[in-house]
């Protein structure tokens, strides 16, 4: 479990901006024009950051389940990718982001699967990244 709470941790420490988008677009009054591109512009770039620091995580030998977390790990970082690159195409645009959240959720939904494999609880760390 501490591997997955150091992910987490790792992820948190680089997904501020993503988060402060998230909150915006999805806010009663989001924002528009320069303040919508301002914003979007820092949540590609920290959702990219947030891919290429899944992409260099180390997973622990887990014998026979290991290739199941580094798998899941990487779709985890391809989906942050797909946002990042979701965002800078259409900053705002919450309908085009949807496949890229989908793609998120699948990814989360792998490593809760690869969690369980090992006899952990599952989590899903979409909520466990924006707590």
């Amino acid at each position: 479990m501490d591997f997955y709470t150091g992910l987490v941790a790792k992820v948190n420490e680089k997904d501020q901006d993503y988060d402060a988008y998230i909150a915006d677009i999805t806010s009663d009054a989001p924002s528009k024009g320069a303040k919508l591109d301002e914003l979007a512009e820092k949540a590609s770039a920290s959702a990219e950051n947030i891919s290429e620091t899944l992409a260099s995580v180390k997973v622990p030998d887990l014998g026979e389940r290991t290739d199941a977390f580094k798998s899941s790990i990487q779709s985890l970082s391809d989906a942050f990718a797909e946002k990042a690159a979701a965002i800078k195409a259409n900053p705002g645009d919450t309908k085009v982001a949807e496949k890229a959240d989908a793609s998120l959720q699948a990814a989360s939904d792998k490593l809760s699967a690869a969690l369980q494999n090992i006899g952990l609880a599952g989590s899903n760390i979409m909520n466990d990244i924006t707590s």
